[in-house]
């Protein structure tokens, strides 16, 4: 991370080349996500617990990889279709990829699933990686993959029509 190589002090040489971006764009303020977020970045842990109360977010407790995987698992088939996770890391037995395959999986899309290089399927959720002008998609855009008359395309809230699944951008 920047932070790593360029500490929050005024002396430091690179002090004047970065940038300490404090606006949110991807979500509005109020939801529990963009709640959570702040609440983050400042280290409030009180404020964390809190947001994780909003808007029907669940905390799931676990010790092992393999409880979070199972109260993961166990919480979205209680909560519906539409329910997502926030994980706190990408790699690792508990990560968000190894997540995404196991949801994948228990949806049905087989053994092979993969949430970087797997096949795309219907009720498949996606978030967008890259800023895509063809598309006008951007990084952090989510949606969701669905069969309609016989071919697979990504639906995002935002927007009225389709995106057949072979013109998006990295997903």
């Amino acid at each position: 991370m920047l932070a790593d190589i360029v500490p929050d002090s005024a002396s430091h040489p690179l002090t004047s080349c970065t940038v300490r971006l404090e606006r949110n764009y991807r979500f509005k303020d109020g939801i529990a996500l963009a709640t959570l977020g702040e609440a983050g970045k400042t280290g409030n842990w009180s404020a964390m617990q809190r947001a994780l109360q909003l808007d029907g977010a669940k905390w799931i407790e676990a010790n092992t990889p393999t409880e979070v995987i199972a109260g993961t698992l166990s919480t979205l088939a209680s909560l519906g279709a539409d329910a997502g996770v926030l994980c706190a890391h990408r790699r690792g037995m508990d990560g968000s990829l190894t997540l995404s395959r196991e949801i994948a999986r228990k949806n049905g899309a087989g053994s092979d699933a993969d949430p970087i290089v797997g096949r795309d399927f219907d009720g498949r959720r996606i978030i967008i990686t890259v800023n895509d002008p063809a598309t006008g998609l951007v990084n952090g855009e989510t949606g969701r993959v669905e069969m309609r008359d016989g071919r697979l395309v990504a639906l995002f809230s935002d927007r009225p029509d389709p995106i057949d699944v072979a013109r998006l951008p990295r997903h």
